[in-house]
C-alpha cells in the first residue's frame, strides 16, 4: 500500500469513527482528520513545516477561508 494510499485510508476511518458517534457538528468532525491528511500528503510529497491556520480571515476580500495553508513559513494560495 502507498503512503498516498494509506493516508486515505486513515483518514476515512477516523471520519467513520468521529461520525458514528452520532453528535457533533459535521465540520468540526472533519477538522482533525483533514488537518492530519494534508499532514501526511506534504511529508510524501517531500514539503517541511506545513502549518494549517483555521478560520484564517482574508479582510480585503472580506472571506474566510476554512483555512490558510503555509508551507516553511510561507502561505500557499493567498495573494496577500
Amino acid at each position: 500500500m502507498s503512503a498516498t494510499t494509506h493516508a486515505i485510508s486513515l483518514f476515512g476511518g477516523e471520519v467513520a469513527r468521529r461520525f458514528a458517534t452520532g453528535g457533533g457538528e459535521p465540520e468540526e468532525l472533519l477538522r482533525g482528520p483533514f488537518e492530519q491528511l494534508v499532514t501526511d500528503f506534504a511529508k510524501e510529497a517531500g514539503v517541511s513545516k506545513v502549518v494549517l491556520a483555521g478560520e484564517h480571515h482574508l479582510t480585503a476580500d472580506r472571506v474566510r477561508p476554512d483555512y490558510a495553508v503555509y508551507a516553511s513559513a510561507a502561505s500557499v494560495g493567498l495573494s496577500s
